[in-house]
């Protein structure tokens, strides 16, 4: 093993992908603005319709009424919505080994077997409260990699994967 180098191995939860996914959704620029794209039309629907009906023009109707409950409620709840089958993919893979070292990230899965990706590959990372979020350099991709903290072997081995990803990729 390199010197320096942070061996991860897991089977990737529901949890950390729900918090890779919220994070990128709420706290990139790309996130907040695809939640903010899809919630302005929904208000000047919404805005428009209670508009309408204070002028006496009509009312809404049980369709446009659920749509005012289930379209904030899946824009809230969309994370753990994407989650869900990805977490599936996940189980379905099975055990991963992650080396992250200087020349890159080497992920081994049972499944899939063994790819390398240079730390160009990625556009930087977001720490969670359960794990860290590798995100796509493209800033409307998706969250490339989930690495969860309880992977770590020991609080050293933690330091050390804060320390490497800070050294080679840009905190978002």
């Amino acid at each position: 093993m390199t010197e320096g180098a942070v061996v991860l191995e897991y089977v990737a939860g529901f949890a950390e992908i729900h918090e890779a996914n919220r994070a990128r959704m709420t706290r990139t620029r790309a996130g907040t603005g695809f939640r903010l794209g899809c919630a302005l039309p929904f208000a000047a629907v919404a805005l428009a319709l209670v508009l309408l009906k204070s002028a006496g023009v009509g009312h809404p109707s049980s369709s446009s009424s659920w749509l005012m409950v289930v379209l904030p409620v899946a824009l809230v709840c969309l994370p753990a919505l994407l989650a869900v089958p990805m977490a599936r993919q996940a189980a379905r893979q099975g055990p991963v080994r992650v080396l992250l070292a200087a020349g890159g990230i080497s992920v081994t899965t049972g499944r899939d077997g063994e790819f390398h990706s240079p730390w160009g590959d990625f556009g930087g990372y977001r720490e969670t409260r359960n794990g860290f979020a590798l995100l796509s350099p493209d800033p409307l991709g998706p969250c490339v990699l989930v690495l969860p903290k309880r992977a770590a072997a020991d609080p050293d081995d933690l330091t050390r994967l804060r320390d490497t990803l800070a050294t080679h990729l840009t905190r978002t």
